[in-house]
């Protein structure tokens, strides 16, 4: 799943699991938190898809700090100069470009760029439906077929 939406950039920044990782290392730091713990943490906080675990799991015990370093920043997050917070609006990957495609209408000033952008989405969808019927036709070909 995508998320983070960006206006400037019009494409989508993140996907959810890779955000809800690297705000956890924000919040805890590297020092203290052992592997198995972010996994547990991470695995919860990411609903729109499946957290894996995979290789050696012997060293779920080791602190994040043995792998990612333990040396804290000269500026605490809390200090930084943080740009607003955005929508975590969570888009699954099969519809970024439709989405991406929403936005831009939205966001369009221009009657010629709405109108644009509407006919790039009114294509999009119709190959997406084209794909559809063909999906089913392939199905109903070597399955459907059965019956008669």
């Amino acid at each position: 799943y995508a998320c983070y939406y960006d206006s400037h950039l019009q494409t989508y920044v993140g996907d959810c699991y890779s955000v809800n990782w690297m705000e956890n290392v924000d919040k805890v730091g590297t020092a203290t938190e052992t592997l198995e713990e972010q996994y547990k943490i991470v695995k919860q906080e990411t609903t729109e898809s499946h957290v894996m675990q995979y290789g050696d799991l012997n060293i779920d015990n080791e602190v994040l700090g043995k792998f990612m370093g333990s040396k804290n920043s000269e500026l605490p997050l809390t200090n930084l100069e943080l740009s607003p917070p955005v929508s975590k609006d969570a888009v699954p990957v099969g519809d970024v470009r439709i989405s991406i495609l929403a936005h831009k209408i939205y966001d369009s000033g221009c009657y010629w760029e709405k109108r644009k952008h509407e006919h790039k989405l009114m294509e999009e969808l119709v190959l997406r439906e084209k794909v559809r019927q063909t999906v089913e036709e392939i199905v109903h070909v070597t399955v459907g077929g059965m019956d008669d």
